[in-house]
């Protein structure tokens, strides 16, 4: 990685850019992000992960889903039930 005007980048070793953060923390990306894949039994604690966390839930209610943490539960992105 390489650090440039507190913007942080990650690229290619042709030097094509993959990733970059900048100095406010914003990040971006030159591709799709694939968060880690879980069951409902596997998911991390939602407290500990913290409000905003996401992952994807390989066999919640009604097929595969992306779900966030509020801090207190695992919600579908869809509905946001609780994931379940």
């Amino acid at each position: 990685p390489a650090t440039l005007s507190n913007t942080v980048l990650i690229s290619t070793g042709a030097g094509t850019k993959r990733m970059e953060i900048d100095a406010t923390g914003f990040a971006s990306f030159e591709g799709p992000i694939k968060p880690k894949s879980y069951t409902v039994a596997t998911l991390p604690s939602a407290s500990a992960v913290g409000a905003g966390a996401t992952a994807y839930c390989t066999d919640e209610t009604g097929g595969a889903v992306p779900v966030f943490s509020d801090a207190t539960n695992w919600r579908r992105m869809t509905d946001r039930a609780i994931a379940a």
